[in-house]
């Protein structure tokens, strides 16, 4: 797979999930894009569904927090939010935010760390990633 196409399909993940679509967007945009840009090979051979979309976003999700405590590593100015929900439900989700200084723009900016899914929220049973 050559780089353009890579890049094409990183990018436009990067717009699904920067405006919120569904991922089920991109079985649309496989079939858009090459009438759109007939002229284009890279488009006509633009191939990512929902489920390779998936795939790629979770890895960006995986380098953007890798990168996130790399850079928190580096500095002891951080700050850890969590908030559970009372609910009736078994499992429920335990989001972990991180407000730090993001290095490449230099303002303060707070990322969704983790959100794990616990049963029973306690010292013991939460441990940070």
């Amino acid at each position: 797979m050559t780089t353009m196409k890579i890049n094409a399909k990183v990018i436009f993940q990067g717009f699904v999930v920067q405006q919120n679509l569904p991922l089920a967007a991109n079985d649309h945009f496989s079939k858009l894009v090459g009438r759109m840009f007939p002229g284009s090979e890279i488009a006509q051979k633009y191939s990512c569904g929902r489920t390779k979309g998936t795939h790629i976003v979770c890895m960006l999700a995986l380098e953007l927090i890798s990168q996130i405590k790399r850079e928190v590593a580096e500095t002891a100015m951080y700050l850890l939010a969590t908030d559970r929900r009372s609910s009736d439900e078994e499992d429920t989700f335990f989001p972990v935010l991180i407000t730090h200084e993001d290095k490449t723009t230099g303002l303060i900016t707070t990322s969704l760390l983790d959100m794990p899914m616990e049963n029973e929220a306690s010292g013991k049973t939460l441990q940070m990633p």
